[in-house]
């Protein structure tokens, strides 16, 4: 087995891992905001893909069932051509589906931000995930609390390297493609820095960083192309 494949295999069971269980154990606790960070170092990210929960957990925890008609009441008046067409209560949107939703947006986003942005540079870079989630006193599997730590955003060399996803209160996400505004004096966005300091103000929420990341990333898409 060649270097690449076997780069490219430890970077597939890194990714299984992190999907399969430490974003399940992650999940379990109310979620602010994630980050995607591309680059050597989470202190020196290359490219950044954030997403945003505007409250959405808190929804999902708090909704109830439906509650349909007692036999006993009104539904002695419902004709059968009412209970027909009568539509079912909506039921609240699970954990597990949340998620799934969320890895599904957010991975169409960076694997389209990967075609028309990522550059060669990064080609041999790692990936660094960073949860800002409810403080906990027990351990997250895989993760480590970081009290003072501050989302670093990229400098800007070819264009906007910060890309943002929105998961909205209505359940629905839309993918906002906005592009920073970079200050020429030092290569940082003002805007997305302050957003950041803004979101992880809350004293009950902390920051997760992934203890192990995945290596390699984009070489393991150079090497499958390849082959």
């Amino acid at each position: 087995m060649g270097g690449g494949i076997k780069k490219a295999v430890k970077s597939v069971e890194a990714s299984e891992l992190l999907f399969v269980e430490r974003l399940d154990a992650i999940f379990s606790l109310r979620i602010k905001r994630v980050a995607l960070v591309f680059g050597p170092s989470i202190m020196s990210p290359r490219e950044v893909h954030v997403v945003d929960f505007n409250e959405v957990q808190s929804r999902v925890s708090d909704a109830e069932p439906s509650t349909t008609a007692s036999p006993d009441t009104d539904g002695e008046d419902m004709s059968l051509e009412d209970s027909q067409t009568l539509l079912p209560p909506s039921l609240p949107m699970t954990r597990e589906k949340l998620m799934r939703l969320c890895a599904q947006k957010l991975m169409r986003a960076v694997f389209t931000n990967a075609v028309e942005q990522f550059s060669g540079a990064l080609s041999a870079t790692k990936l660094h995930v960073t949860v800002l989630a409810e403080r906990q006193s027990t351990r997250i599997p895989g993760f480590l609390p970081k009290q003072q730590f501050k989302l670093r955003l990229p400098k800007d060399k070819n264009g906007a390297r910060t890309h943002y996803i929105t998961i909205s209160d209505g359940l629905d996400s839309s993918e906002q493609a906005s592009e920073c505004t970079n200050n020429p004096e030092n290569g940082w966005s003002n805007e997305s820095v302050d957003n950041a300091a803004e979101v992880s103000a809350d004293a009950n929420f902390v920051w997760y960083l992934l203890e192990l990341p995945i290596p390699v990333f984009f070489e393991v898409i150079n090497t499958l192309d390849s082959h």
